[in-house]
């Protein structure tokens, strides 16, 4: 089985444990066949893994019930060999962690934890420093595996990259030399923060503009930022995990009655929200952002149905924007 299928699987194994133990007796069989999109028999071969590592799921005799958890005494065993595996394992994990309401982001964090303390030592020194150097949020990339993965081997290992890099801001494509120090994703883009041995400082990178990628011999150490900026990001990620945070601010989102349920259930990236419902079935979301604009966007997913009521600069900006499509479509 490749690196990818077998992480693929065990992500699968940790949402169907999440999900029977959640939501005891409601979900049948062909229930989960339909929620996971695989066969009857692959999900009765993860039901009889999970029972094997002592994650006894049983099914209801009672007609209409579905699956409820028995007991988790969890055995984990040492499945893992190589360090590709050991990666993509992290990658997809610290992913699944931060999904917008997932009621296992703290026992995710404890079982990665365990499984990287059960590691052979040629691995375990590699994925500790990796998984400390990750803040990802689930979202989708197009982005080569091949660029992904180099950056785990340099980021775990210490060492520098060679990069072809296409900048935006010069309109220049140019060859960079990098000590990679943390990757992180920022709305829908992914982002690498290193040590940029052409401009001698700490640079961030869309990962998406990196053309050609190679790891170097020459290993790194950290170097800490002249720019405070930079600094307080690094601190961040390596501190507690966050990203790209700063001030934050308040936004009031008005949703209409025929759409305040879907929204209520329509996820918003890994933010807490508030929601005050109103007399005339409409309701308030409250919602604290260190980029606002994020919410304007998902509040334009509702077209008519969503106002903007503070900030003043969002509001104006969503005007702003109505305008243009105004303009286009007359």
């Amino acid at each position: 089985m490749s690196s990818h299928k077998n992480t693929d699987r065990f992500v699968r194994l940790l949402q169907l444990y999440a999900l029977i133990k959640t939501h005891p007796h409601k979900y049948r069989l062909r229930d989960l066949e339909h929620h996971f999109a695989v066969s009857k028999n692959t999900l009765l071969q993860d039901l009889e893994l999970l029972r094997k590592v002592g994650i006894d799921i049983r099914g209801s005799r009672r007609r209409g019930e579905g699956y409820h958890l028995q007991s988790d005494t969890l055995i984990i065993p040492s499945v893992f060999s190589t360090k590709e595996e050991v990666f993509a394992l992290i990658y997809s994990l610290r992913q699944l962690e931060h999904a917008s309401g997932n009621p296992l982001a703290k026992d995710i964090r404890s079982a990665l934890s365990k499984i990287i303390d059960q590691l052979p030592q040629h691995l375990q020194d590699a994925a500790q420093h990796l998984n400390s150097r990750l803040s990802l949020q689930p979202t989708e990339w197009s982005i080569p595996a091949h660029i992904i993965e180099t950056f785990h081997t340099a980021i775990a290992e210490k060492r520098r990259v060679q990069m072809v890099y296409y900048s935006k801001s010069s309109d220049e494509i140019t060859q960079r030399e990098m000590s990679p120090y943390v990757m992180a994703s920022k709305g829908h883009s992914l982002y690498v923060i290193g040590y940029c041995h052409r401009r001698h400082k700490i640079r961030t990178f869309k990962i998406i503009r990196i053309q050609e990628i190679r790891v170097l011999p020459a290993t790194w150490s950290y170097k800490p930022c002249t720019d405070p900026e930079h600094q307080k990001i690094v601190d961040e990620i390596l501190g507690n995990g966050h990203v790209f945070t700063g001030e934050k601010q308040k936004v009031v989102i008005r949703i209409d009655k025929k759409m305040a349920i879907l929204a209520k259930e329509y996820p918003f990236a890994n933010t807490k929200r508030t929601f005050a419902d109103q007399e005339d079935g409409s309701t308030l979301m409250s919602i604290w952002m260190s980029e606002p604009l994020q919410a304007a966007w998902w509040a334009l997913r509702f077209g008519g149905s969503a106002e903007i009521l503070e900030p003043e600069h969002v509001r104006e900006w969503v005007k702003n924007e109505v305008k243009k499509m105004q303009e286009k479509y007359g």
